[in-house]
């Protein structure tokens, strides 16, 4: 009888043993099945041998590339000054300020006009004459890409002043370190022989899309900024503010309406620059 006994133990042992083992197989495979997933999605966003970019994922990760950091190799060309200053009643700022460190004419337009629209507000707001009741949120980082020696700088601007509409501020300098100049939207598009026809449809398609979001909000009561689809701006020939992220090929044409109006709204078109 203690044989049969100690052959049921011997029985139950085994079974528990293997009904864990097969629990530790199960985690496993479900370790690995998600450890793939996470990495098929990495390799969704950065793929560039697939013309059908995933342009989503690059527009909801747009705002996250501007986290102030320099691109290994220009550790010496960009610096960037950081600033935080908090007044009671007057101010809270916290500013990134890139300025380029090279000693040209090119350079020293793009240096004076981040100076002049960024840093000058804070010396606006810090001026002891500054008599304003306005309590202002002044918050700036900046977006840095490199590749085919173009450097690549954006600067992104939140700005609240008192009871006022909050501005979203977003500005673009691409300066070619090679020949010395500041490359405009013409100049890249036929360096890169890339679609124009295509990225003018691309324009076109985002700017009505957003229109018809914008009427369906309005008739629900709500004041957002309003698109002309007709407006000069949205041509080629007239982008004045775009983004290289040549590691990744992939170009950012940005309509930010706060640059010269109180509003947070904001267009961004990403082109694939392998699409043809």
């Amino acid at each position: 009888m203690k044989v049969d006994m100690d052959i049921l133990k011997n029985k139950k042992v085994m079974i528990i043993a293997i009904a864990a083992l097969a629990v530790m197989m199960l985690l496993l495979i479900v370790g690995i099945f998600l450890i793939n997933k996470k990495e098929n999605k990495g390799t969704d966003l950065m793929n560039n041998d697939n013309t059908e970019l995933n342009t989503g994922n690059y527009s909801q990760n747009f705002m996250l590339t501007f986290n102030n950091e320099i691109p290994e190799g220009l550790e010496n060309v960009i610096s960037i000054q950081h600033l935080e200053l908090d007044k009671q009643g007057k101010y809270q700022i916290n500013a990134n300020i890139p300025q380029i460190k090279i000693e040209t004419e090119a350079v020293a337009t793009i240096n004076k006009e981040i100076y002049d629209t960024f840093k000058g507000k804070i010396m606006q707001l810090v001026n002891i004459k500054n008599d304003s009741s306005k309590y202002t949120i002044y918050n700036v980082d900046v977006a840095t890409y490199y590749s085919d020696d173009i450097i690549s700088l954006g600067i992104k601007c939140i700005l609240k002043e008192g009871s006022s509409a909050q501005r979203l501020i977003v500005k673009a300098y691409n300066y070619d370190m090679k020949n010395d100049i500041i490359i405009d939207i013409n100049e890249f598009t036929e360096r890169k022989k890339l679609d124009t026809e295509k990225l003018q449809t691309k324009i076109y398609e985002k700017v009505e899309q957003e229109i018809k979001r914008v009427e369906t909000l309005k008739a629900q009561g709500y004041d957002i900024y309003t698109r002309a689809s007709q407006d000069t701006m949205y041509k080629i020939d007239n982008i004045d503010n775009f983004m290289i992220d040549g590691k990744n090929k992939v170009l950012y044409v940005i309509y930010a309406y706060g640059n010269n109006n109180y509003t947070s709204e904001l267009d961004l078109i990403v082109f694939n620059m392998d699409e043809r």
